[in-house]
């Protein structure tokens, strides 16, 4: 008996030292940190290094040189120059677009003798067919070039005839729109006000002497519309000297190329 416990506590040892150990962790190599310097074309500097940030790497920018630099690791120098290619692109470029409006008077009273531009016929047809003026004369036409998100203002000296006063008029034009693709195109237009001063007789008491006396009466047309480029539309109207005139707008609006 003494002997099977000898043997037996003579290999113990080293069954145990042929049992295997476990794997210890082996620590992760350190990153390779890298620098990269990046130039700036078209965006603010300041605004990229902000959202470069995202990232987790080191970003400076300098403003005066436009340039970034980054440092970290390669995975995100590599995200930060794909950020920087994806957002640093030229803007839209905005495309231009010419206002033109053609103040139309319009009179109850027939005149044969005056004449409008042939280009102004087919928008007097359709104003004759739904009112009750019968002729119809070109006041003035002012013109604006503005752009894609803009606005515009301008301003003149306004006939009404022969023996009536000029006067002075006033548009305005919040900002322009356009809105769908080519052939199919919308120019919308907000804030749209132009301001006359029509001239009114001043009617006076029968017989009386004297040159006739006129005064100055304020209106105005305000409106939002979409216009549909290159098509002649009536956008407003306002009553003169009562229910006998009035002026429309027509409003045509063309983008420039």
């Amino acid at each position: 008996m003494k002997v099977l416990i000898f043997v037996l506590g003579s290999w113990l040892p080293l069954l145990a030292a042929q049992e295997p150990k476990p794997a210890q962790p082996q620590p992760a190599p350190p990153s390779e940190v890298v620098m990269r310097v990046f130039e700036v074309r078209h965006v603010d500097v300041g605004r990229l290094r902000d959202l470069l940030g995202f990232f987790g790497a080191e970003v400076r920018a300098d403003a005066m040189l436009r340039l970034i630099s980054a440092r970290g690791t390669r995975e995100q120098i590599a995200a930060i120059e794909e950020a920087i290619k994806r957002y640093d692109v030229p803007p839209p470029i905005q495309r231009s677009v010419e206002i033109t409006l053609h103040l139309v008077q319009a009179e109850q009273q027939a005149d044969s003798s005056v004449k409008l531009p042939p280009e102004l016929e087919p928008v007097v047809k359709q104003l004759r067919s739904v009112m009750s003026y019968q002729s119809f004369r070109l006041l003035d036409v002012l013109s604006m070039r503005t752009r894609d998100g803009m606005g515009a203002n301008a301003s003149g000296v306004l006939s009404f005839g022969p023996n009536v006063p000029n006067t002075v008029g006033a548009v305005r034009i919040g900002r322009i729109t356009l809105m769908g693709s080519d052939g199919a195109r919308q120019v919308r237009v907000d804030g749209f006000r132009l301001d006359l001063n029509i001239p009114v007789r001043v009617s006076r008491p029968a017989g009386a002497a004297g040159e006739t006396q006129w005064q100055f009466l304020n209106t105005s047309i305000a409106t939002d519309v979409d216009v549909p480029e290159g098509k002649r539309t009536v956008i407003g109207k306002s009553s003169a000297e009562g229910a006998e005139k009035a002026i429309f707008v027509v409003i045509t609006a063309n983008v420039v190329n």
